[in-house]
Order: structure tokens, then sequence, then C-alpha cells
């Protein structure tokens, strides 16, 4: 009995002081908000370094400025005149312990430069623990609950400048209130933009969905905090080496000696709320045993390899396991050319492991060395390593170049004629290396080793085979031949973009979940200025087949008097996708995107040909590109029974005219003109260039599918064109 109330006046009395501790927090973060003022922060004086390892601080336009001298990593301490966080700070900044700051820097660094943030927490005597994390704008840090004060440094890794712009560390407070689980149902979002994403991600992967949907991002200390202000709608984790900018290093995959009880804590969280989780191991087979604990703990498990699946379903008790290849982000890797013209050669950019994957080094050598045929560029991202067995062999030394950043892999995808992909996993129908996406949607034809996968998903869009002769034979076909070098690429632009986008995966994630979000595209409008039956019956046979699908005929009657039944032509011809309007009566409207219902228009001319693809190229570029108007500034002529290419050196760039003919138009751009005198100024084909002045951007695609005065082309032109 005794012990009861001795317990019963303990609880009352840990309970009496928690609510004092949190009235006090409440009233210093009322009275003192910020624990550090911009002003001290930036103040080059506040900061010790090293001076004699290359770091210099500086002020500059009254912004806080390092210099970095040197490529290794240097600390900068904030008060204290040492970089030993053992040491207990004499300056200190005082917290109280459990609470919540938000920490909020805005920097830049030079190329090549990286900069994180240390922060140490010390109880009364000594060091509890110190964390570094990446600078962001904002980011929330709750301290421990023994932690009295805290001391923070900048680690500086690069050679270059970084950029102190603004910061300042305050105080959050946040009355205690009863918790509320509020749902935030999946099925309820209408576009992939609406997506709320949490997510575990290394840098590859963040790029290319940062696009699509909205990604929330944090880290193993501000989690929760972050969640439940955020409420997502799905935890996307994948096998992760860094996380989230390396907040999530070590923790994800299995390794001796270190927790991922906070992963685990995230998990039980989300399952409380209707969160579902999903897991992708983007390095399977290879790193399975790596990630299959953690995998399985989730409710939605993607892998890169199919032939895992019935491992995946085993392990994880539940049949919610798919493949999930990579695939390409259309504002990174698209056919926009670079600056300088491709090289006729063959690019490799990878590695060379001389003492291990012992088949792939064979292959590899073999696929190398027939590449030295037809030129060959390597680029090795092991360039700098001293050690003798991630060097190429001697017989291909001449042919390295040096390495690429990520930054830089343009130059390997766009810089060169042809691409080489070897293959590590040659057995999975799904797994092989990304840079066969990326390289196909920047419009390069790839030769690659054998892989089942390849073969699967694409074909012979990708030249492939087990032997080697087979392989020189494609070569040499596309090597010769123009017509089927530009195919090739064709072929691969189109694949990618109509099947192998990350919208397309996301599509496919979600309908896993009985979520049918449809990847979109872009609805265009063919518009023709007809003068009869026969010439509304052209515009109908261009029309109808274009492989474009999500599309629309315009037909504008230029007199009635031309017909001798126009309310014939009116009942006879429109229907869901065609419509019929007077010309004339297009002098009350100027705003084409809500009379055409449409997000692009183009006008066809009788005199010219346009092939099956004409509108799809076309159309596939308002992915890749934010240009206004889209068309063929590069083009096909017919003339006395020949064929010339006019304006040559103009595909997949950016522009300074394009013509009404060839092209598609943004229908929500400000014409300012009623939509009859814009109808009859594309009529006559008047040039583009114009609109230039007002902030216009255009851009050019291909050459294929069009012939100006082309309407009569005989086979044999066609057969070149139309691809």
């Amino acid at each position: 009995m005794e012990l009861t109330k001795e317990n019963t006046i303990k609880k009352q009395i840990t309970d009496f002081y928690h609510v004092i501790n949190n009235f006090q927090t409440e009233i210093i973060a009322d009275i003192h908000p910020k624990l550090i003022s911009n002003s001290r922060f930036c103040d080059a004086k506040n900061w010790w370094y090293v001076k004699k390892e290359g770091l210099h601080a500086y002020m500059l336009d009254d912004e806080l400025c390092f210099a970095n001298g040197d490529s290794r990593s240097n600390y900068a301490s904030f008060m204290e005149k040492n970089v030993a966080f053992s040491r207990f700070p004499k300056h200190l900044i005082q917290v109280m312990p459990g609470e919540t700051l938000s920490i909020q820097i805005e920097a830049e660094c030079s190329q090549g430069v990286t900069v994180k943030l240390a922060i140490a927490e010390y109880n009364e005597h000594e060091k509890e623990v110190t964390t570094l994390s990446s600078l962001q704008k904002e980011q929330h840090v709750t301290v421990g609950k023994n932690t009295k004060y805290l001391r923070l440094a900048l680690k500086i890794t690069g050679k270059g400048i970084v950029r102190i712009k603004k910061a300042c560390v305050e105080r959050i407070f946040e009355k205690r209130k009863v918790e509320t689980i509020i749902g935030n149902p999946v099925q309820e979002v209408k576009s992939f933009r609406d997506l709320k994403v949490a997510c575990i991600f290394d840098e590859f992967t963040m790029s290319n969905f940062q696009n699509e949907v909205e990604l929330i991002t944090f880290t193993p200390e501000n989690w929760k905090t972050v969640l439940t202000k955020e409420k997502p709608h799905l935890l996307f984790v994948e096998s992760a080496w860094h996380g989230n900018g390396g907040a999530w290093e070590y923790q994800i995959g299995k390794y001796s000696n270190v927790s991922r009880d906070t992963l685990f804590e995230l998990l039980k969280w989300c399952k409380k709320r209707d969160i579902p989780t999903l897991f992708w191991n983007k390095e399977d087979p290879i790193h399975f045993d790596k990630f299959i604990d953690t995998a399985k703990r989730f409710d939605y498990i993607y892998t890169t390899d199919a032939n895992i699946i019935p491992e995946y379903k085993k392990r994880a008790k539940h049949e919610r396991v798919f493949a999930l290849p990579f695939a390409a982000e259309p504002t990174r890797h698209n056919p926009i050319q670079l600056a300088t013209p491709r090289e006729n050669k063959i690019c490799f950019a990878g590695s060379y492991y001389a003492n291990r994957h012992l088949e792939r080094r064979q292959i590899m050598d073999t696929m190398l060395g027939f590449s030295q045929e037809f030129g060959l560029a390597i680029y090795d991202r092991n360039f700098e390593r001293p050690e003798p067995e991630f060097r190429f062999p001697e017989k291909f030394k001449e042919n390295v170049i040096g390495s690429l950043r990520y930054d830089e892999i343009d130059k390997a995808y766009k810089g060169y004629r042809f691409m080489l992909n070897v293959n590590s996993v040659i057995h999975s129908p799904t797994m092989f290396s990304r840079r066969v996406f990326e390289g196909l949607a920047s419009g390069t034809p790839i030769l690659s080793s054998y892989s089942k996968g390849i073969e699967a998903l694409f074909g012979n869009i990708v030249m492939i085979s087990e032997e080697p002769n087979d392989l020189r034979a494609q070569m040499r076909t596309v090597v010769k031949n123009d017509t089927a070098y530009y195919k090739k690429s064709l072929e691969g632009i189109r694949e990618i973009y109509e099947k192998h986008t990350y919208k397309h995966r996301l599509n496919y994630i979600l309908k896993n979940m009985d979520i049918n979000l449809p990847v979109l595209t872009a609805k265009v409008c063919m518009m023709a200025i007809v003068e009869s039956v026969e010439e509304i019956e052209m515009a109908l046979e261009i029309f109808e087949k274009q492989s474009y699908q999500n599309k629309k005929l315009a037909l504008f009657i230029r007199s009635v008097e031309d017909f001798a039944d126009f309310n014939f032509i009116l009942n006879h011809y429109q229907t869901k996708t065609v419509s019929c309007y007077l010309l004339s009566y297009m002098d009350n409207y100027t705003d084409c995107e809500k009379v055409l219902e449409a997000d692009y228009m183009t006008l066809l001319n009788f005199n010219h040909f346009y092939g099956s693809h004409y509108l799809k190229d076309l159309m596939l570029a308002t992915l890749y590109t934010d240009a206004d108007f889209i068309g063929k500034a590069t083009y096909y002529e017919s003339k006395e029974n020949q064929m010339d290419v006019l304006d040559e050196g103009l595909e997949y760039i950016f522009v300074d005219h394009l013509y009404p003919s060839r092209s598609v138009m943004r229908t929500s751009y400000p014409f300012r003109k009623t939509m009859k005198v814009l109808l009859e100024s594309f009529e006559q084909d008047e040039n583009l260039e114009g609109y230039a002045r007002f902030g216009a951007k255009m851009f050019s695609v291909n050459r294929f599918n069009f012939i100006e005065k082309g309407a009569k082309a005989g086979a044999q032109q066609l057969t070149q064109v139309e691809i």
C-alpha cells in the first residue's frame, strides 16, 4: 500500500515537472525565439578554422563566404576556437531538452563544393551526439531529452567557394494537443502533381521523380514533425545508400552494428495512419540480401528483377510484389542537342573491374574491342582512382578520355552518334542499366551486349546480339545508311516517351493500389480551311492516319456557297473528334484554346505531305520542352521529282523561326488577333518569327514525316521520309 502511494506521488511529481518544463519552454520560445540571429551567424569573425588547411572565411556584400583551397574536407567552427567536438564548448548555446528548432540556411556553392551542417549536442558535462545534414532553406531539428547545449560547425568539402546568404536558428513551440489521426487518402488524388510522396531516395531517383509529384523529404531526426505537417499520400523508400542527401546513410540496408529502429518506427507510424508504404530495390539481383529484411516490412515491394519476385513473396509473406524497371525523365533525358555536334563514334561511360565480374569483363573486352573499329570514346567512372584493378586494359588506353560528373552525363548521351551498353545481369527479364532508357530518350542508337530484358522490352530498337559478327553487321548498316540511323533514333525516342518515363512507372505503382491516374497527353487540333467535299476528305485522310491519339480535327468552311448542301456537311462530318465551323464567324473569337478545346493547334496545307508520325514527333516534344511553337526548321522539299533537305542542322534545337504549315502552336499563346485573322495568316504560312519579339519560344524537331510541296510525292521519296 505504501509502495503504491509512493509511486503515485512520484508520478504526480514527474507529471508536474513535465508541465513546468513545457510551460518554461513556451515562455522561452515567446521571449527569445531566435537562438542565433542572421547577423551573428553570417559574421566571419564568429567562425574559427585551421588556416593552414586551406580554408578562409571573409565577408562579401554582407554575406558570409568560405573559400576552400583544398579538395578534402575542412571544418569551420561557430564561436568555438577548435574543431574537436568532444571538448565541452566555452560559448554555450543553451536549449531546452527535447525542444524543436528551426534551422534556416540559404547557401550557394560553386561547382564541385558541398557543405554540411554539423550539430553537436551536450548534456551538463559531455557530448551526447553529433549529426551531419545537408543545408536546407529550412529544417526542423528536435534535440535529445538530455541535451542542454549545442555547438555548430560547417563541413566544407571540395575546392571552391561557399556563400551563406542568410541563416538563423529559431525555437519552435507547438502547444500540446490531443493527437488525432486524419487520413489523406491517395484515392482522392486527381493528378500526379497533387500526389504527396514522402520519400527516402538517393540523388538519381530524387531527380527523376521530383518533376512528377510533390516529394517530401525528411531526416531521421525530423520525420515525425515533417510528415505530421505535410500529410503525405504514401511513403516511397528505395534501396538507398545515402538517402536524402546522406541523412539516412546505413539506415536502409542491413549493416552490422547499425540500428534501423527509426525506419521501423516510421513504418509503424504510417501503418497507424493508413499511409501505404512501398519499397523499391533498384539494386536487385546483386544486393537482394542487403535489403530484403527492410523490404519485407513494407506494404508493397518493387524490384528491378522480375526473377526474384517469388523469393520476395516467400520472405514477405504477401503477394504485393511487382517488377519496376528504370525509366527516363523527360526534362533530363531528351534529344535536345548539345552546343557541339555529335562525334561519329561509339561512347561508353562506365567502369572496368579487372578483379571481379569475370563474365562481364570478358563480354566488355569483346564489345570494346569491336567498337574500336567504329571509333570509341570511353568515360571512366574510376578515372581518378590509382588502383590497377580499376584501370581499363592497355589496348583501350588511347580511347579513355577522362571521367564525367553526373551533371555532365549529357556528353555521353548526346555527344556521340552511338552509345555502348554492357550488361552485368544477363538473364533478368527486367533488370538492365538505366543508361539504356536514358540514351534512347536522348535519341542515341544503342549497341548492347546481350540482355534478356533489353530484348524483351525493346526488340530490335536496340542493336543487340550474343554474336559479335551480328552486332558488327547491324552497326555497319546504320553507319552507312542515314535513314536506318535516324529510324533507330526515332524509334527509341517514341518508345521511351510513350511507355517508359517515370510518370509511366508511377501510373503502374498506383494501378497496383487500385488507383487509376492516367498518363495524360496534350490534345492537338488539326485545322483545315476547306472549300469542297474533296478537301474535307483529304483533311480526314491525313487526320485519321496520324498515329498520335489525343487529337481532333477542326474544319473551317470558307464559304457556305461552296457546298450544295451545307446542312449535310454538318450532319455527315461532325463527330466527337471532328468539328465544323464557318471561317467568317471566327472574327468573333480570339481565344483559340476555348474554341478548339485543345492544347495545341496546327493548320494543314493540302500541297504538302504529312506522314503518319507527323503529329506524334511534334507532340512528344511537348513533354521535354516548354516551347510555345514546335515545328520543323529543317525539312524536306519536293522539287521536280527530287528531294532536297532545306536548312540542315536545325533539328532538336531551339530556333528563331518556324512556319505554321509544319508546326504545332500552343492555343493558350496570346496571339492578340481574332481567330479569322490568325487562321488566314497561318494559311499564308507567315513566318512565326515575329512572335519571338514577344517572348515566344520555338523548338525544331526532326525533318521526317513531312514534305513541303510533297502531296504527290512518289513511293521512293516517301520511303526516305516516312519513318
